[in-house]
């Protein structure tokens, strides 16, 4: 017959053991909550943490926005350097100076200038045409006008609004109807973005020379 006295006893033993045991560990487990110096170390990382990401991301940006601005920056210049040789290889000589306003040149003068006249073969009419490559308003333009002389022009931009030109120069040399020397003419080009995003702003300095393809010596 089982001692219900002693079932009692090994019960209430027990009980005292898991009493003694949950005692001790909640005596020694950690807190459940945070300290406020644990919340300020925690907010500290994390801000240091977004200020690199964002650091990061904003300088990734400005690379690629430097990136654009450069290839567009390259791809204006060529368009616009292309563009002008063209022009100033095809020209004839102004024996009635009704364009260049000097008698038998090729090209309106021979200093530095960012304004330029000659006559110049339009595709579209088939015929030279006086014409005027200039810088204004950091834009180069180009005007073709109706006949060999200086009337009725129509005028319109090379360069986009995307770049800058801050100088524009042209330099004549060997336009004389005298001397044995082919005309040609050096173009200076100092051209940079329009754009703001980055620092330094992109910007390019382009020296070439367009020789008149048609002999043009005595």
């Amino acid at each position: 017959m089982v001692n219900m006295k002693n079932v009692f006893k090994n019960i209430l033993k027990r009980s005292r053991l898991n009493s003694l045991f949950l005692r001790n560990y909640q005596k020694n487990a950690p807190d459940a909550g945070l300290t406020l110096v644990e919340v300020l170390v925690s907010m500290g990382l994390f801000a240091i943490l977004s200020i690199s990401f964002v650091t990061l991301f904003t300088t990734s940006m400005n690379n690629q926005a430097a990136i654009l601005q450069k290839q567009e920056l390259l791809n204006q210049s060529g368009y616009v350097v292309d563009y002008m040789h063209r022009f100033l290889r095809m020209v004839t000589r102004d024996d009635s100076a009704t364009c260049t306003l000097i008698s038998s040149s090729n090209y309106s003068g021979n200093n530095y200038s960012s304004d330029i006249y000659f006559l110049g073969y339009d595709t579209i009419a088939l015929d030279y045409r006086c014409m005027r490559l200039r810088l204004d308003n950091d834009k180069i333009k180009i005007t073709k006008f109706d006949s060999a002389s200086r009337t009725n022009g129509v005028e319109m931009d090379i360069t986009s609004s995307t770049v800058k030109v801050n100088n524009l120069q042209f330099y004549v040399t060997g336009d004389a109807s005298s001397d044995t020397v082919q005309p040609k003419v050096s173009i200076m080009i100092d051209m940079q973005s329009a754009s703001l995003r980055t620092n330094p702003i992109p910007r390019i300095l382009i020296q070439t020379t367009a020789s008149q393809r048609n002999l043009d010596v005595p």
